[in-house]
């Protein structure tokens, strides 16, 4: 609990070290104000902002989704002015919105705007994007870190953390951003304390996704993997991750811990059935080849699960 709270105490070092985006900064599209869907950037701007309609907010945030960004792609500049009128627009919904489905769908779009962002990695003008897209990055992953360690709602909280989980797998690439990604690590940590049960899962699951990156989580994921009171899903997710965080310097210790959790008559069916193919914790009948765990694969760079099938 101890490390816990220091590292939650840290990430809220991280967050409030940097300058608070304020509805102003976005109100101006600085000329650069392209139709989507049939209406302009700002007008999508100001349903987002003051539309009463719950749906209407939740359209503005979709039409300002990836495919908006998309329309800068010729042009640098205009990518780049694009990104900081809607990023930040995005993060701010997620912060003061009363309405719990435009919050999620605001943590939501963060993390599709993190892939996106990652996604520039490849593009021939990175190099002249270089530093705006690195702040970009960090609007989106403190907007999200705050929501998943503050929001009052549980499905805001889980949406918010699965979204830290693409943005972060995307920051572990640059060597700069190492302080970002261990408050994104010490936040889902808390998370996978959380009093409700989706928070939880989402917090594990994007531990996956970080990857080796994730390593100090390793106790806490123990911890959850060994409670036989646990939801069963809650500790299949955390077994998952426990696969993906573990590095060369861990395995020692948490391999043989693994094997012992598998191989308890009373852990997860799907685990028992699926142990090698899941985490590599093979162990004499296994089989290499038979059967697959069920929850599919979302991609990203830590191959995650997506979650059990219910």
């Amino acid at each position: 609990m101890a490390r816990v709270l220091l590292g939650l105490t840290f990430s809220m070092l991280v967050l409030t070290a940097r300058p608070q985006w304020v509805w102003s900064d976005v109100d101006d599209v600085k000329g650069d104000n392209p139709k989507i869907e049939g209406y302009r950037l700002s007008d999508w701007l100001d349903m987002l902002k003051k539309d009463k309609d719950d749906k209407h907010r939740q359209l503005a945030l979709l039409a300002m989704d990836v495919e908006a960004l998309k329309l800068g792609k010729a042009s640098p500049a205009v990518a780049s002015k694009l990104r900081r009128i809607v990023i930040p627009a995005a993060a701010m919904a997620l912060k003061e919105d009363t309405s719990i489905p435009v919050r999620k769908g605001a943590a939501q779009h963060l993390g599709r705007m993190a892939v996106y962002l990652n996604d520039l990695r490849n593009d021939p003008k990175y190099e002249e994007m270089k530093r705006a897209i690195r702040e970009d990055f960090r609007i989106a992953f403190e907007a999200l870190m705050e929501a998943a360690h503050n929001d009052k709602a549980a499905q805001v909280r889980a949406a918010a953390a699965s979204s830290l989980g693409k943005a972060g797998s995307s920051l572990i690439l640059d060597t700069s951003a190492d302080r970002e990604v261990k408050a994104a690590v010490s936040v889902l940590m808390g998370l996978l304390k959380d009093k409700q049960q989706e928070p939880r899962e989402a917090a594990a699951e994007a531990l996956a996704r970080l990857g080796v990156g994730a390593s100090g989580a390793i106790p806490e994921l123990l911890e959850a993997a060994k409670d036989k009171t646990a939801e069963r899903f809650f500790r299949i997710h955390a077994i998952f991750a426990l696969g993906r965080v573990t590095g060369k310097e861990n395995s020692e210790s948490v391999v043989p811990a693994l094997a012992e959790i598998l191989n308890d008559s009373k852990s997860p069916a799907e685990l028992q059935k699926n142990r090698c193919r899941i985490n590599r914790v093979c162990l004499p009948g296994d089989s290499k080849t038979r059967g697959r765990y069920r929850g599919g694969d979302p991609g990203g760079r830590a191959r995650a699960p997506s979650g059990p099938q219910r």
